[in-house]
């Protein structure tokens, strides 16, 4: 029952786009979306930018190729997600529940970030700004930038950086200097999305050759056995990690009882997106696999 009245204290408490335990809240819900500009800002931007680059590249280029509209449902859909876990209740109940908290991550990492790197939106983003298309492609087109960008992207770089910010922002101290202030609430949410960016680009931008996929495949066992390994610690723990959740549950058993259900969160919805991943990888394996067989058997005929 107390779970109950606290959850439903917190459906009202969203009409004020509240933010992190212990932030400054506004009774207008436009008030404090000015507050999160900066955050707002960019993300409204993304989207009429967007829409205006892709009115101008049909307007010059004409009708789009045939896996445009993919990219640009892809974008779409990725844009709906990342406003639904900063800027709705998905944010205000992760201020109470941490497993809610968790799904507000998960919709970041594991559904946001593939979906952008689906889209790929720069080019589309550059027709926005007469004559930037072509400047964008020659700076991405660069060696330094090439060099750069193929570090980052390389799959044990973009694995230790996904990792290392995944399990850093859990430790204790972290998670709970994100609860109590805006600034690093905020730093928090951008660099798990940035890190799942680099890391779901690094599995899809890989070639068409076995070596790759290969190691694609092993990034994405990696990453859903370390996991499964923080969700099961959450999930099998008797103690609670984040105190400032103990409040708004009610009790310590409540408190406890949510973070093990945040754990489940991590564990069961994230894992089985790496595995539908890792599973299309197998099959692209096989049918190359499948491919390069009768090419052999031409070879040697």
């Amino acid at each position: 029952m107390k779970r109950l009245v606290v959850f439903i204290a917190c459906l009202h408490a969203a009409q004020a786009w509240a933010h992190p335990i212990g932030g400054h809240h506004h009774a207008n819900p436009w008030l404090q979306l000015l507050q999160d500009y900066w955050v707002a800002l960019p993300v409204g931007l993304a989207l009429v930018l967007y829409l205006a680059g892709l009115y101008r590249m049909m307007r010059k280029a004409g009708r789009p190729t045939n896996y445009a509209p993919m990219r640009v449902k892809a974008l779409l859909l990725a844009w709906a997600t990342l406003v639904a876990a900063l800027f709705s209740p998905v944010d205000t109940l992760g201020n109470a529940y941490f497993s809610m908290h968790m799904v507000q991550h998960e919709l970041l990492m594991i559904i946001a970030a593939p979906l952008f790197v689906i889209a790929r939106p720069l080019s589309i983003w550059a027709w926005a700004f007469p004559g930037a298309a072509a400047k964008v492609g020659k700076v991405t087109s660069s060696s330094s930038f090439s060099r750069f960008w193929r570090m980052l992207t390389n799959p044990l770089c973009a694995w230790t950086i996904h990792a290392g910010v995944l399990w850093g922002w859990h430790i204790p101290e972290f998670f709970e200097a994100a609860l109590h202030y805006p600034l690093v609430h905020d730093l928090q949410h951008l660099s798990f999305f940035f890190s799942a960016l680099l890391f779901w680009w690094s599995l899809m931008s890989q070639s068409s050759t076995r070596s790759p996929a290969v190691s694609g495949l092993v990034s994405l066992f990696t990453t859903a056995l370390h996991t499964a390994l923080l969700g099961a610690l959450l999930t099998f723990s008797s103690r609670v990690w984040y105190h400032s959740y103990i409040v708004p549950a009610g009790s310590l058993e409540l408190a406890l009882q949510d973070q093990q259900l945040g754990g489940l969160i991590m564990w069961i919805p994230g894992g089985l997106a790496y595995l539908v991943v890792a599973l299309a990888i197998c099959y692209r394996l096989l049918s190359m696999e499948s491919r390069s067989r009768p090419a052999t058997k031409q070879a040697s005929g």
